[in-house]
């Protein structure tokens, strides 16, 4: 007893007096830590009960027999397995229980289905490795890890691998050798584990013992069970195993002891055929701190930066548990007050939905004061318990719009840590310059996840320069936060827990492919080496091996590294390990190989040439990539190939929607023909039963239930996969279904009963979700997507298929999505297939650098006025009013990008951290925007709302002060409004908000029902917008013009490139061009050159470079323009500056909306692919929505005023006709 108070009160002085007998403590750990001696505070397992319940998650009923465990010592129980709701905290299903690559799906008859459930996977077998593997083992009782397992004198964990090894090798060997049986028959499965079991109850109680005695322990095997496996391992050709783990070895009582014989070295074999099951050594401990799951060293490190409130930038691949430090991060602010707030960003409402669903499970329970909210949601279109709660999840744009709202600064105060998802987005188009203004306004840590990063290290340093200016400007306004919180550390994790192989389908071929086939020279020279990402597994490891060996026999570098040799000291591999220490691991194995590879190909580059060419030899991807129908004609024999190898479920992933769709419709039509033809193959046993059972349960559902069902489980494709269902699962999707007006004859719904899904933006929220949540019941096996479902949506699967070819498929998303392939607790292997790709596409996926990220410029137009709005209408009051305002001020002063910083110190210019506010500012005051105090304007509102609509808001709010708006939207002297009025102001929102430059092969080609080039605009409105561009470029001009001259002054003439730095003479070069080390060109007096430079001007702004195409200071760029032609040391990002381009043909699609409704019209004549049709016209229409309210609110304002009645009637219509075109006829 004074042991175990001992005990509770260590565990109050760590606060984890809650539930002690459910956390995972070693006794190394607590001895270490706390100074108590090993006894016995640990009980034994109940290893038994927590296979059973590992298996029952799977939907199987077993019998729990022969499972005895000694309870006597007991002091405090281990946990149970993980709940399986979230992925990772399940526990494994090791992949060998699927048939291997020699074997026929089996199903052990002990098995049972759970009453109420559907199953049917594709082998029931519990394999050992379940059992044996070491991480299982340390999940489940981590004391007994610690102290017995890891031990050095004993070998009793040896015997388990070995059973493992056996068991493994037989489910691997071909059927001519499996027909011969060993010299022993196995025991069964039950017997095997019943063995076990008794061995591991006998040696727990043995290392509970105070006089435990590990000599003893290691000899609780049976000499009868050793002889048997020395002699199964003798016929499988391993006496060097036999020999080194001291078994003793029984003579041979046949003559044909060598027909099991593998012929191989006991090494070669493990890489060959046991590369997922190798032990792979994460550093997985035991933390007091967290439960349902053993951390891995990289997740350890990340809860203790959240412990000291500091950031943290993760890397780490998909599936590796990146999540659980944000859930670890969640647990500490809501335990710390009622009060604190944590944000988490994703990039896609998709995942925002889904995020708070598993947020809101997990802390749904929390006790809230009144009026408050654990979990709380807030997108554009949909917001619940924003403000009231203590985690809300949100999109960049959102965070952004409260951090910048006047009225929220007292919830900004509260925010106590940012969790930024899939930061990489950072990086992207469309988006990514609200994530880097959320990074440069939130007065808190934050915790930055990603699995594809582009130079981590980089970024990171561009983290850690935006702390430490934060760091600053909070010392100067008296912030109280503490030092270390500005700490930005870098966490990195590369391993995958799984193994990405890659194939290329062609021609009704399956082809496995090399990783390292896409690397030749080129590549090499390109990332200056083989890029990190392009991995291998054993088995690849050892093929390069192979080929490196028979192109250089005598390579005396080789000849340590023979995987026979570089493991002599081994008997099990080690997949890989976090320990330093530990050399002999063949991920070690592996960059030894590719340090070698690397050396041929700048030494002895014919060595390595061949190599390649080995290496391609089977190798058969098509020249160009596929069209279309070429996709579709393929898509069934892909399915079909991918059913056979057992390759199921798979995601198919086009970038093209009606490619999406086709695919989906050859599909579907050809599992209903095939099963109307008879072609179906005969119903296995498995699948008898299961239709029994299924018949079994439909007696007992409701006859409600069937009024309305859909047949969603009626499917017979070979194709559909039968997963753990429940009933009430199903009746909720289908009444989704049905409530979006699907019937069970409509094609989608046809589609899920063989298995098939659909899934892209132009779909439903509510289809979309259904699609997820039946693939994840494994009742879909196959889904066809945009890469709607790339981007961190949990739908792990087996095989990754990418269908043809687009211009958004880049290296950060290809690895987004294969991301998918391998689901972890289920897969030890993923599959990642491409289709319709050329080579020199498939070569860029696999081995293109992912983008590296550094800072854009993070201020503009609509982002100086929102900063001086915060200022203005801070609705709190004293002390905390001055705060808010300083802290404001102090935003406007960061330049965030390298080049800014590069160019503050070429200058030598400490004031030109504000120049670009300056800049900005100085355009909203010319512009109307701002009074000459810098108080917004009244109609400034209108440019913060519709800021991610820049120059677009700029123009109109420019319009309306003009007065053109109001004479644009005139009535008639009765105050009726004339239709073409309406399309007249439809017309310049189109120039402004709907901007989409029109294809040349287009613009005059006439339509049945659009017009598709949008009109000209009205002369008075033209003009309007060309004094607006007139106005912008004279305050840029000028701006451009002072740092031009600085740099002449501080840099001297523009002569040096800016890449290569070579460096011209310049005019001087013509005087004495003796002596100079520059590119110097002698020209005579009568040269081309002399005459050219006789001629020019003198150029101030304007690049020499540049100069050179004719190019002068007043024309350095235009409303086109890419890059400008301004001298490189005056950084210029060209979309920053706010120029509407009014002369460009735009695409009418919004016009022609307004005009006839057709949506099919917009997609046929307007050529928006489906579902971008859908975006842009909603974008539009809530673009109508909130200049509309904006007028509203506008005081005084007179009801009867046309501008207003205008907007209140193009408003109301426009969502009227979308309405009616989208959202009913869904």
């Amino acid at each position: 007893m004074s042991e175990r108070r001992t005990f509770l009160t260590l565990m109050k002085k760590c606060e984890i007096i809650q539930e002690v007998d459910q956390k995972k403590i070693t006794k190394t750990e607590i001895t270490q830590r706390h100074g108590i001696p090993k006894t016995t505070l640990f009980t034994i397992l109940k290893m038994r009960e927590e296979i059973v319940i590992a298996v029952q998650k799977e939907g199987y009923n077993v019998k729990a027999k022969n499972f005895k465990v000694n309870e006597e010592a007991a002091v405090c129980v281990l946990p149970a397995t993980a709940s399986a709701e979230d992925p990772d905290d399940t526990l494994p299903v090791d992949a060998s229980s699927q048939p291997g690559p020699f074997t026929e799906p089996q199903v052990d008859p002990s098995m049972e289905p759970k009453p109420g459930s559907t199953t049917a996977p594709l082998s029931a077998h519990l394999t050992l490795t379940q059992l044996c593997k070491e991480k299982t083992w340390q999940r489940l009782a981590p004391g007994m890890y610690e102290d017995y397992f890891s031990n050095e004198k004993n070998v009793s964990y040896d015997y388990m691998k070995i059973f493992l090894l056996y068991s493994v090798i037989i489910q691997r060997l071909p059927l001519k050798y499996r027909s011969v049986p060993p010299q022993k028959p196995r025991p069964d499965l039950e017997e095997f584990i019943s063995k076990m079991q008794g061995y591991m109850t006998l040696a727990l109680q043995q290392v509970n013992s105070e006089e435990c005695d590990m000599g003893q322990v290691a000899d609780i095997w049976h000499e009868s069970d050793k002889k048997h496996i020395a002699s199964w391992l003798r016929d499988l050709g391993f006496e060097e195993m036999v020999e080194r783990c001291k078994l003793p070895l029984p003579p041979h009582k046949t003559l044909n002891h060598n027909k099991l014989s593998v012929g191989t070295s006991h090494v070669r074999f493990q890489m060959a055929h046991l590369g997922p099951e190798l032990d792979r050594d994460t550093g997985g401990e035991p933390d007091f701190r967290v439960r349902g799951f053993t951390p891995d060293t990289w997740q350890r490190d990340l809860f203790d930066i959240v412990d000291k409130k500091q950031s943290a930038l993760v890397v780490a691949p998909t599936s590796s548990g990146k999540t659980y430090a944000s859930y670890y991060c969640m647990e500490q602010v809501l335990r710390e007050s009622n009060d604190g707030i944590v944000v988490y960003v994703s990039p896609t409402k998709a995942l925002v939905n889904q995020v708070h669903a598993t947020i809101y499970a997990r802390f749904k329970n929390k006790s809230m004061p009144a009026g408050m909210s654990a979990v709380g949601v807030f997108t554009r279109e949909y917001r619940h318990n924003a403000l009231e709660c203590q985690i809300l999840v949100t999109v960049p744009q959102c965070l952004e719009l409260l951090l910048l709202s006047p009225r929220r600064h007292s919830w900004v105060s509260r925010l106590r840590y940012v969790i930024l998802d899939e930061i990489h987005c950072l990086a992207g188009q469309s988006g990514g310059i609200s994530w880097e203004r959320c990074l440069l306004m939130i007065p808190c840590p934050f915790i930055a996840l990603s699995a594809t990063v582009g130079s981590p290290a980089s970024f990171h340093a561009w983290l850690q320069s935006v702390q430490n200016f934060r760091r600053e400007q909070d010392l100067l306004n008296g912030s109280s936060r503490s030092t270390c919180s500005y700490h930005v550390e870098l966490v990195e994790h590369y391993n995958r827990h799984s193994d990405m192989t890659k194939y290329v389908y062609s021609e009704g071929n399956l082809k496995y492919v090399h990783p390292y086939a896409f690397v030749d020279d080129t590549v090499i020279k390109q990332n200056k080496g083989i890029p990190l990402h392009v991995s291998l597994s054993p088995s690849e490891t050892l093929e390069l091996y192979d080929i490196m060996r028979s192109v250089s026999k005598d390579d005396q570098t080789l000849d340590t590294l023979n995987p026979d040799t570089f493991f002599n000291s081994s008997i099990f591999l080690i997949r890989d390990s976090v320990k330093e220490k530990e050399t002999k691991t063949v991920r070690k194995y592996e960059a030894k190989l590719r340090t070698l590879l690397e050396i041929w190909s700048h030494e002895q580059p014919q060595k390595f040439n061949e190599v390649h060419r080995h290496l391609n030899r089977d190798v058969h991807v098509p020249s160009e990539n596929y069209s279309r129908e070429a996709l579709f004609k393929e898509c069934v024999g892909l399915v079909k190939a991918l059913h056979q190898q057992d390759m199921l479920p798979a995601l198919i992933f086009s970038y093209d929607r009606t490619c999406v769709e086709k695919m989906f419709i050859k599909l579907t039509e050809f599992c209903e023909e095939s099963y109307l033809k008879g072609e179906k193959e005969t119903l296995t046993r498995l699948e008898k039963h299961m239709e029994k059972k299924k018949l079994e349960e439909l007696e007992n559902i409701p006859k409600d239930f069937h009024q309305n069902s859909l047949g969603l489980l009626d499917g017979h494709s070979g194709f559909r996969g039968i997963g753990v269902v429940d009933k009430d699962d199903i009746k909720l999707i289908e009444l989704r279904l049905i409530s979006e007006n699907y019937t069970s004859t409509s094609l989608l719904v046809r589609g899920f009963r063989q298995g098939l899904g659909l899934h892209h933006g132009g779909r439903s929220a509510k289809v979309k979700s259904s699609v997820e949540m039946m693939f994840r019941l494994r009742i879909l096996n196959v889904v066809i997507a945009t890469g709607t479902l790339a981007l961190g949506i949990h739908m792990p699967c087996r095989t990754v298929v990418l269908a043809g070819d687009s211009p958004h498929i880049n290296a950060l998303e290809f690895h987004q999505m294969s991301g998918r392939a391998g689901r972890r607790g289920f897969d030890k292997e993923g599959h990642v297939v491409f289709m319709g790709l050329g080579q020199r596409k498939v070569q860029t996926l696999l081995t293109d650098k992912f983008p590296v990220m550094i800072g854009n410029f993070p201020l503009s137009v609509a982002t100086v006025l929102r900063l001086l709005l915060l200022v203005s209408r801070i609705t709190s009051h004293g002390e905390q009013n001055e705060a808010a305002t300083r802290d404001a001020l102090s935003r406007q002063k960061y330049q965030g990008t390298p080049q800014e910083q590069q160019r503050s110190r070429l200058l030598n210019s400490v004031p030109s951290r504000s120049r670009p506010f300056q800049l900005l500012d100085d355009a909203a005051r010319t512009c109307g925007f701002l009074d000459s105090r810098g108080s917004p304007q009244k109609l400034s509102d209108i440019i913060t709302h519709l800021s991610y609509h820049e120059p677009g808001n700029l123009a109109f709010v420019f319009l309306f002060r003009s007065g053109a708006l109001r004479r644009l939207c005139g009535s008639d002297g009765k105050g009726n409004l004339s239709r073409e009025t309406e399309l007249n102001l439809v017309l310049v929102l189109s120039y402004l908000f709907a901007v989409l430059q029109l294809h040349s092969s287009v613009k005059d080609k006439k339509f049945k029902n659009s017009r598709v080039k949008l009109p000209p605009l009205p002369d008075y409105i033209t003009e309007v917008l060309q004094m607006y561009n007139t106005q912008v470029k004279f305050v840029f001009d000028n701006y451009f013009r002072s740092m031009a001259q600085q740099c002449i002054i501080n840099l001297g003439e523009d002569n040096r490139l800016p890449l290569s730095n070579v460096t011209f003479g310049g005019h001087d070069c013509l005087e004495e061009p003796q002596g100079r080390k520059t590119a110097c060109v002698l020209v005579s007096e009568k040269s081309l050159e002399s005459v050219i430079m006789n001629n020019c001007k003198p150029r101030t702004i304007c690049s020499l470079f540049a100069a050179l195409s004719g190019h002068k200071d007043t024309d350095l760029y235009t409303e086109t323009s890419i890059i400008s032609n301004i001298r490189h040391q005056v950084f210029t990002d060209i979309k920053v500056i706010p120029l509407v381009n009014i002369n460009i043909p735009l695409n009418g699609y919004a016009w022609d909306f307004y005009n006839h409704g057709i949506a099919s019209a917009i997609r046929m004549d307007n050529q928006l692919k489906a579902g971008d049709d859908f975006d842009k016209l909603k974008d539009f229409n809530l673009m109508l929505k909130t200049i509309t309210l904006s007028i509203e609110e506008l005081e005084p304002t007179n009801p009867d005023d046309p501008v207003l009645k205008t907007f209140q009637k193009v408003s109301s219509t426009f969502n009227s006709l979308f309405n009616k075109a989208y959202l009913q006829q869904r």
